[in-house]
């Protein structure tokens, strides 16, 4: 059972707002085993549904349909109630050198799991200039700094920084 405030706590802790921005999924627990992902939703409903304890939520499997539609059928309400955990990955910045290993035939390895743009890659994955994974050719942003978050283990590249 979560309360609102337990709930954009977990979200956010500075600014306690269940609809705060976010910047990666939200993965809910329910008491009954059951997990959604995806993300809370202000909607035209919101401040009634906040009274019961209920708070509107876009799932992942329904948001490209929600986008182009802005049907409530796409709309998932969550009640607090029947919350055991949320989960939200919190930001950070890590050098290139901590994530990925620059080996001696000048290819480069993850240290750690990662995943950038849909793509996974693990140690012991070797790969050169011009592989492009999940869109992007890592081995020509060696040196930078990389945001991302952790998720069960891997490390999930959001963006390149300069």
């Amino acid at each position: 059972m979560m309360t609102e405030e337990e709930i954009a706590k977990a979200i956010n802790d500075k600014l306690h707002n269940v609809y705060a921005p976010t910047h990666a999924p939200i993965t809910l627990y329910y008491i009954d085993g059951s997990i959604k992902v995806g993300y809370f939703y202000y909607t035209a409903d919101s401040d009634d549904l906040k009274r019961k304890n209920t708070f509107t939520f876009i799932e992942f499997s329904n948001a490209q349909e929600y986008r182009v539609t802005n049907d409530k059928k796409f709309v998932t309400e969550v009640n607090g109630d029947d919350l055991l955990k949320v989960f939200y990955p919190q930001l950070m910045i890590a050098n290139y050198d901590q994530v990925f290993a620059i080996n001696s035939n000048n290819t480069i390895s993850p240290k750690i799991p990662v995943r950038i743009g849909g793509v996974t890659i693990t140690p012991g994955v070797s790969f050169g200039s011009g592989v492009i994974m999940g869109g992007i050719n890592l081995f020509d942003y060696r040196g930078r700094n990389l945001e991302g978050y952790i998720d069960n283990g891997m490390f999930v590249i959001n963006r390149i920084l300069q």
